[in-house]
């Protein structure tokens, strides 16, 4: 071979031998030069995100904000103020803005979404090591999807919202693990405690209340569930609010219902008027 392209260290060379020769710092440099260039590519980046920061305005409001925007916003004739405020009455857009009651709003809207991917990303961290251990204790979106459309159909109503649990509860699809009357879960037939498997057949739509009163109860009727239930007899009128409420609409077997915006409402008060 070429001498000048390629060489080798001498062989069955002791330790101290090779240390003489230079052999180990070479080696040891060489480790060094393949590793620094990693060292100093995080380096850069990590110089890179406090430049950001500081470069961009805040976009999402703080918690001690939130909740001074929350207390200056006006109060709800005979309802708790902790839980129900309104916007001022009466304000044009411009008004509106300058008060911050659009950024207010917009922001409310991503702050429901983000607690919501908060959850699925640490439930999606803990999957991996609780199935080496243990048996799936959630069900899926594909069984959940199904569980959802096995249920009955609550009538004159659209079955994308709206279905009657296992106890004959109406609950809302919107209303996936909360606290009130048309709250709902999907629970296990027979308890996961006691080795229910988490399958569609083991699916059922529950209420938060029944469900809670069943936990790891094995043989329980319908009329249990029922008056263990949260009472809520709703009406078709009271229904209807509560659908416009939360979807700004109302769906039903060949009617659709479009909530007005404020701006709507006075055009049509005007032409009322005239």
């Amino acid at each position: 071979r070429d001498p000048d392209r390629w060489r080798q260290r001498k062989k069955n060379m002791k330790t101290e031998e090779r240390q003489e020769e230079g052999y180990l710092e070479n080696e040891i440099e060489d480790e060094r030069d393949e590793v620094e260039p990693v060292s100093h590519t995080v380096r850069r980046s990590s110089r890179r995100s406090p430049r950001n920061n500081n470069n961009k305005r805040d976009r999402i409001f703080n918690e001690v904000q939130k909740k001074q925007c929350w207390e200056r916003a006006e109060v709800v004739p005979r309802r708790d103020p902790d839980r129900w405020r309104q916007r001022k009455k009466n304000m044009k857009t411009e008004e509106r803005q300058e008060e911050g009651y659009l950024e207010n709003e917009i922001e409310d809207e991503r702050d429901e979404v983000e607690p919501v991917s908060h959850t699925v990303r640490r439930s999606s961290r803990r999957s991996p090591r609780n199935n080496n251990n243990k048996r799936d204790r959630i069900f899926n979106e594909v069984q959940k999807k199904q569980c959802w459309e096995r249920a009955e159909v609550v009538p004159r109503r659209d079955p994308d919202r709206w279905r009657l649990d296992a106890a004959g509860n109406v609950v809302g699809r919107n209303f996936h693990n909360c606290e009130g009357c048309m709250c709902y879960t999907f629970d296990h037939i027979v308890p996961y405690s006691k080795g229910g498997p988490t399958e569609l057949s083991n699916c059922q739509l529950l209420t938060t209340w029944a469900n809670r009163w069943k936990s790891d109860k094995m043989e329980v009727t319908r009329r249990e569930l029922r008056m263990n239930s949260c009472w809520g007899d709703f009406n078709d009128r009271e229904m209807d609010m509560i659908e416009l409420g939360v979807y700004g609409n109302i769906k039903r077997k060949g009617r659709f219902i479009k909530a007005r915006t404020l701006h709507e409402q006075e055009i049509f008060e005007e032409g009322d008027t005239e």
